[in-house]
């Protein structure tokens, strides 16, 4: 597919789980035909076992990511009426979208007697609450696939961009690719990027050769590819980003 191509572009379908900030999306969830949705605030009293096992999931239902939060939290409630057991237990609590209403969501689970954390969602989410489940030796399954806040029982479900990066460079190495340049954002999760196609590219014999960071919030690009171009000393470029600034 990429054989008669120069470029080769790294898609990060779960990028927002790891940056600073998260683009709010227009996206509206739709119910399948003759589906009634769990009300929430009083899903715990609905037929449970007294030994029920209790399952903490801390999503943005509020703030700058409650559009994730939302579709999160809606599929996990379609996979509970699948599942029809009364044993798993299952609490969602709001993290606000924020470092603080995580750490507090979190503790709220804790005095909940939560015996599995699912999420937080975002980079700095995590890294609020991981010394906390650590401490009471609560596993957390994490939805950020940021390797930094990863560990210790602080688990992902997503799949590490370590991962996707090294399977892209090693294809375009088997192509007769030699040098990389490399557009990616300015943010934490930009930076594991540029790590990874550096450890990536020596591996496969391959040389990165410049990088290009830019705003995570910008749409501008021209001055960027305008100095990217300078000098042709690359055969690949390999951008990390999606939607709109892809």
């Amino acid at each position: 597919m990429l054989k008669k191509l120069s470029f080769a572009i790294l898609f990060f379908v779960l990028a927002a789980c790891t940056q600073r900030t998260v683009e709010q999306r227009s996206v509206q969830y739709t119910y399948p035909s003759g589906y009634t949705p769990y009300d929430v605030s009083d899903y715990e009293d609905r037929g449970l076992e007294k030994d029920s096992f209790k399952v903490a999931m801390l999503l943005p239902l509020s703030g700058k990511a409650s559009t994730f939060g939302s579709g999160l939290q809606n599929a996990a409630m379609m996979a509970l009426e699948d599942t029809h057991n009364k044993k798993l237990q299952v609490r969602f609590y709001d993290t606000k979208s924020s470092a603080q209403g995580a750490a507090a969501a979190l503790e709220t689970a804790i005095n909940n007697n939560a015996e599995l954390i699912l999420g937080p969602l975002m980079f700095e989410e995590v890294s609020a609450v991981s010394a906390m489940a650590q401490n009471k030796h609560l596993p957390l399954i994490s939805f950020s696939t940021s390797p930094q806040v990863l560990g210790g029982g602080i688990y992902t479900l997503g799949l590490l961009s370590d991962e996707q990066i090294r399977r892209i460079v090693s294809y375009a190495a088997e192509q007769g690719r030699k040098r990389i340049a490399l557009i990616t954002p300015d943010t934490d999760a930009g930076m594991n990027v540029a790590k990874s196609v550096y450890t990536a590219a020596n591996e496969n014999g391959m040389t990165l050769t410049k990088i290009g960071f830019f705003e995570p919030s910008t749409l501008e690009f021209s001055e960027l590819v305008e100095q990217i171009t300078k000098t042709k000393d690359f055969d690949t470029v390999l951008i990390a980003e999606t939607g709109n600034r892809l």
